[in-house]
């Protein structure tokens, strides 16, 4: 189809091309939060770092209302650049394609109907664990349930998210598990050095305390230490936190408090050691499944985000009655790593994203999802850098890229209704000047 490409294998992507054009499409919009996103510098998913906590649920409202309610305006970039939710709200309306909001650790929630999953946001990944193992074990099991819900719904369940700075802890978490990702940014000149260094001084706290390369009881375990339902007792990835420790926002419960920062948030011995040299590793062949589903848990809640394990949950459970399109960049590329240790159908599973992510020299996606999966990716080129308007073409010229399942909504949208990429440039541009209104340029 006029505008798409498929990387990896092209006779899986065409099937699955096949089996969903002008098939029924639900698109699931997932909410999160981590606090790495708070690092000055690692993304511009808001006006400034106050702001992107609110970043998720404006989107959400704007997918719902067409103007948010939790702030003034649309979600934008410090100088002024619009949220990708417009790419995704243009192609959704375009196309009819209905649309359900979840709140898996989003710091803010929305002021609109949404599924509650009651999951708590993740930490900053330079100072603390991002969660507790149980966190992930919930997020799973909450994540399965929502899937296994909505997928006999669609004939093609469309997964996006909405997390400022997931490409850093999807990247934390893909090295974590042995891939040794190059991930896209929402910026132009992708902070690749600054996300290095945070992975780093995450991985360097996680080696001081043993946690990835020292034998650790699995959750549930007979003298382990977990964490229950929100309001148990606390424990994280390397061990239990301290009941005396600090509480960790938004959720109530005690967590273990970070040691003082030096020279970025590591010793000034650790600044030049490389990241390769500090990454954890992974269980060898001769380990179980058991314990390599288990260092993967502990490593997805030292390193990771709420969203990854949540989504893969979703796509475990829902791949099993229906396709399913990931719809997003290089985050999706860490929940195909998560769900390879808890298991999906990878026949009935696609990636859907923007040529601006797929083209990206800095992150190799198609690289990147060969190396994790087998399962194929596809790729739409929106045609925005021909768009009349600066903050359309901006996308095409490397800002934001992808996010909100902008990506994957094109594409369902082309497949439903066979519209071609010039019929879509057309719709979002018509999106954005609403948007807008006379301001639009």
């Amino acid at each position: 189809m006029d505008g798409l490409r498929i990387h990896g294998s092209e006779r899986r992507g065409a099937d699955f091309v096949d089996s969903v054009a002008s098939g029924r499409f639900l698109f699931s919009m997932v909410m999160s939060y981590t606090s790495t996103c708070e690092v000055p510098g690692l993304t511009i998913a808001g006006a400034d770092t106050g702001s992107f906590k609110f970043t998720p649920p404006a989107d959400a409202e704007y997918l719902h209302y067409g103007y948010c309610r939790t702030i003034k305006g649309i979600p934008v970039t410090p100088d002024g650049k619009p949220t990708p939710a417009v790419l995704a709200k243009a192609a959704l309306e375009h196309a009819s394609i209905p649309h359900v909001t979840i709140n898996a650790g989003s710091r803010v929630s929305p002021r609109l109907p949404y599924v509650a999953t009651g999951l708590g946001y993740g930490g900053n990944i330079r100072t603390r664990d991002a969660m507790s193992v149980q966190d992930v074990l919930h997020a799973v099991d909450y994540g399965r349930i929502v899937g296994r819900s909505l997928a006999p719904l669609a004939d093609c369940l469309v997964i996006g998210e909405s997390i400022p700075a997931g490409t850093t802890t999807a990247m934390a978490v893909l090295y974590g598990l042995g891939h040794r990702a190059r991930v896209s940014s929402s910026m132009p000149s992708n902070p690749i050095s600054l996300k290095r260094r945070v992975i780093r001084d995450a991985f360097l706290r996680l080696g001081r305390k043993g946690a990835g390369r020292t034998p650790q009881r699995a959750p549930g375990e007979k003298g382990g230490r977990t964490e229950g339902a929100p309001g148990g007792s606390a424990g994280n990835a390397a061990g239990a936190a301290p009941d005396n420790g600090r509480r960790l926002p938004g959720r109530g419960r005690p967590h273990a408090a970070a040691p003082p920062e030096r020279h970025g948030g590591g010793r000034a011995s650790d600044a030049q050691v490389p990241l390769d040299d500090v990454a954890p590793k992974p269980p060898g062949p001769g380990s179980s499944e058991a314990e390599r589903q288990h260092y993967m848990y502990r490593i997805t809640a030292a390193v990771g985000d709420p969203m990854i394990p949540f989504v893969a949950g979703m796509l475990s459970s829902a791949s099993v009655s229906s396709k399913v399109m990931l719809a997003g960049g290089t985050q999706m590329a860490a929940v195909l790593a998560v769900a390879s240790r808890i298991g999906y159908d990878g026949s009935n599973v696609a990636v859907g994203t923007t040529s601006y992510v797929a083209g990206d020299k800095n992150a190799d996606f198609a690289g990147l999802i060969s190396d994790v999966s087998g399962v194929p990716a596809i790729a739409v080129d929106p045609g925005l850098d021909a768009s009349k308007h600066a903050g359309l073409r901006a996308f095409a010229e490397g800002y934001a890229k992808e996010g909100v399942g902008a990506g994957g909504c094109i594409i369902s949208a082309m497949l439903k209704t066979n519209a071609g990429r010039a019929e879509m440039a057309r719709a979002i541009d018509a999106e954005y000047a609403k948007m807008f209104g006379s301001r639009a340029a």
